[in-house]
């Protein structure tokens, strides 16, 4: 009888303190894991985190503040671990990778970082044309929507549906395809001399980078080798191109010829 009473008592004391709230705000629960160093650990040691294919359409209050939860990837947000920041009101990732200027990542060189190092601009690791430059193409189109000095995606995709060449400056970028990405663009203006602040830095690594097709940006100063941008000037006869020996930048014909380096986004 004393043994089924004890039994009873541990059991009921258990009880009591392996309350745990599941799928509710209340009770926040208090976890106490015992552990041990194991020298042949079993498949299934470890603590296996709540996972998610998407984020929660209700969105969480004060109370969960640093819950934790894995994204497995099969939904929109990226795979990893987040938690919630109740000061942001936001899911922030673990140990989101930053990337640098000089990276050589995402099919070329990144040039351009900002939100700390999560997102920015890649260059691709060579030129695109032959070495003789090449034409920007429509000459006498005012093309629609290709004026933007920051937006090279829309302005390439506005060139390419007036009718841009692929042996033309946006049509080289908008078919190139480098280490499985395809989404290439000629930068517009300020995307393009946003290059002029890692061109060392750029350069350096495409000389050092033991990589004979890729090949630095060219500082020469004769206009041939000035870089096409996807900004159209005012116009039908004339588009950007800026030149990185003189940082200087020129309104060209659309016939000229010059290099093109292409860009894409992350």
């Amino acid at each position: 009888m004393k043994i089924i009473f004890l039994s009873l008592i541990v059991l009921f004391y258990g009880s009591i303190k392996a309350q745990v709230g599941i799928n509710t705000i209340s009770p926040k629960a208090s976890l106490d894991i015992e552990v041990s160093n194991r020298v042949l650990p079993d498949e299934t040691d470890g603590i296996l985190i709540p996972r998610v294919d998407e984020f929660s359409v209700t969105t969480p209050i004060s109370a969960q503040d640093g819950m934790l939860v894995f994204v497995t990837g099969n939904g929109t947000p990226a795979k990893g671990f987040y938690y919630w920041d109740d000061n942001s009101s936001s899911w922030v990732p673990i140990n989101k990778t930053r990337h640098y200027v000089g990276e050589l990542y995402g099919g070329g060189i990144v040039y351009y970082v900002y939100d700390d190092g999560e997102h920015g601009l890649i260059a691709s690791l060579d030129d695109l044309d032959d070495g003789s430059g090449v034409t920007w193409g429509l000459d006498g189109v005012d093309v629609t929507n290709c004026e933007s000095y920051f937006d090279g995606i829309t302005n390439t995709a506005s060139i390419i549906a007036a009718g841009g060449q692929s042996n033309e400056a946006a049509g080289l970028c908008n078919t190139y395809t480098a280490f499985g990405f395809s989404d290439w663009y000629l930068p517009s203006l300020l995307e393009l001399r946003e290059m002029e602040n890692a061109i060392l830095t750029l350069n350096i690594v495409l000389t050092n980078d033991g990589d004979a097709t890729s090949n630095p940006i060219s500082m020469d100063y004769f206009s041939l080798h000035s870089y096409w941008t996807s900004t159209e000037y005012i116009g039908s006869s004339t588009s950007y191109s800026h030149n990185f020996y003189s940082f200087f930048t020129q309104m060209h014909s659309k016939t000229s010829t010059h290099k093109v380096r292409a860009i894409r986004s992350f």
